[in-house]
C-alpha cells in the first residue's frame, strides 16, 4: 500500500508525531513487498531486513540545510550540511547559526544564484539583497526583464530607462515602466 507524504512534513510543529508515525508505518511494512515504494521512495525513513530508521529532514537537509531533528523541527546544526545545500547556492545561506542556514558575508552572496540572476549580491541582516544599482544592472533579470534599479532590497523597475534596455523591449515592445513594476506596452 502506497502512503502519501505527511501533511506539514518536515519542518513543521508536528514533526516529532510525524517522526512516530513514520517510523510506525515503516515498522509494519517490514517484510512485505510495498516497504520499499512506501518507506525509502517518499524519503521518510529507510527500511533494511526488520529494521528501520525515521530520516524526517531528507528534503529540507537536500534544500535548506536543515539536516538534524532537534526537538520537533529540522535544524541546520553544521556548517557543512548548509554548505552542501541547494540554499547556498541559490541564496548565499551557507552558514549555520540558530538552527537556520543564514547568509554570512558579501562573498557568499556575490557567489548565488541570487546575484547573478536578481542582482541580490550584498549582505543585510543574514539575507542577500540588492543594494548597489550596478549590480542590479548585471544581473540576468535586468537584461532580461529591465529590475535594473535597487530600492528596497531587490532589483525594480524605476522608469522607462530600465525598460529600454531590456530584452523585453527590443523583443516585445514592452518599453514603458508600468505601475506594477513591470515593463509594459503603451
Amino acid at each position: 500500500m502506497r502512503r502519501g507524504p505527511l501533511k506539514g512534513w518536515p519542518g513543521s510543529a508536528s514533526v516529532a508525531a510525524a517522526l512516530a508515525a513514520v517510523l510506525s508505518a515503516c515498522q509494519s511494512d517490514v517484510g512485505g513487498a510495498d516497504t520499499t515504494e512506501s518507506c525509502e521512495v517518499d524519503a521518510a525513513c529507510a527500511c533494511a531486513g526488520d529494521a528501520c530508521t525515521a530520516t524526517p529532514c531528507e528534503t529540507v537537509c537536500k534544500t535548506q540545510g536543515l539536516c538534524e531533528v532537534a526537538g520537533d523541527a529540522c535544524v541546520a546544526a553544521v556548517d557543512s550540511h548548509c554548505e552542501a545545500a541547494a540554499t547556498c547556492t541559490q541564496d548565499g545561506r551557507c552558514i549555520a547559526r540558530g538552527g537556520a542556514c543564514i547568509a554570512a558575508t558579501d562573498a557568499a552572496c556575490e557567489r548565488s544564484v541570487g546575484c547573478e540572476k536578481f542582482g541580490l549580491c550584498r549582505l543585510d541582516a543574514q539575507r542577500c539583497v540588492a543594494t548597489l544599482d550596478a549590480d542590479c544592472e548585471r544581473s540576468f533579470w535586468c537584461k532580461s526583464e529591465g529590475h535594473c534599479t535597487a530600492r528596497d532590497g531587490n532589483c525594480v523597475v524605476a522608469d522607462d530607462d530600465d525598460c529600454l534596455r531590456a530584452d523585453v523591449c527590443k523583443e516585445y515592445g514592452e518599453c514603458t515602466a508600468g505601475a506594477g513594476g513591470f515593463c509594459i506596452k503603451t
